[in-house]
């Protein structure tokens, strides 16, 4: 069931891109995968628009969601369909991975990697995403001991940097990192809100303060197959 976020729909600017359907699932199910806490799911459908950010919950099986859109995980049945009217057009898994920005939690850089290095694998286009998200820190700090919001950010900022149709970003982790979701999603409004963007956030409703439910535009509750 997709409804608007607790509080209300926020009134977005006008964006070129308004209206247009970012992506469309109809009756996807697929296994869960209990090794990345992810719930089975049956008949799940829902729409996003273009420049919104879209809450998936419970994030058992918001996390299944994702990962059968980036071919992780395989679906039993299901369409997947991106774009609006005479330029929809169906999905397969592999073709995802080039539309879909996966923000993984927790990161999987490993610790000891230099933020410098991961920016620099990216090119440019990472480093100027970075610096427009916040992630203002050292070239050379570990990615390990970064806070938890600026290691979610550096996430966002590298996916961003293929220009993908949508990231989404998985809020898994202790409860430190769900506790910075409103820093999170206040510097991915930025780019929602100016280029349009498109952010799937996964997360448990229940866990993020009234601060962060705010920054989303539609929740999508989803019902696992194996329990709540």
């Amino acid at each position: 069931m997709t409804s608007p976020a607790p509080g209300g729909r926020r009134e977005r600017p006008a964006l070129p891109r308004a209206g247009v359907v970012a992506l469309r699932v109809d009756g996807l199910s697929a296994d869960g995968d209990a090794t990345r806490d992810s719930a089975t799911v049956t008949d799940v459908g829902f729409g996003v628009e273009a420049g919104s950010v879209v809450l998936l919950t419970p994030a058992g099986a918001g996390r299944t969601v994702v990962l059968c859109l980036t071919g992780e995980l395989p679906r039993r049945s299901g369409r997947v369909e991106s774009g609006s009217g005479a330029a929809r057009r169906e999905v397969d898994d592999t073709a995802w991975r080039a539309v879909l920005g996966r923000v993984p939690g927790p990161p999987e850089t490993p610790a000891d990697t230099p933020v410098g290095t991961v920016l620099d694998e990216r090119g440019e286009a990472a480093r100027r995403m970075a610096a427009r998200l916040g992630v203002t820190v050292d070239a050379g700090t570990h990615v390990g001991d970064l806070d938890p919001a600026d290691g979610i950010l550096l996430g966002v900022a590298v996916a961003l940097a293929d220009d993908p149709d949508v990231v989404a970003v998985d809020l898994r982790g202790p409860t430190r990192v769900v506790a910075h979701a409103a820093t999170v999603l206040d510097a991915v409004r930025d780019v929602v809100d100016v280029d349009g963007r498109t952010v799937l956030v996964v997360a448990d409703a229940g866990a993020l303060d009234a601060a962060a439910l705010r920054l989303v535009d539609e929740v999508v509750e989803l019902v696992p197959a194996d329990g709540p």
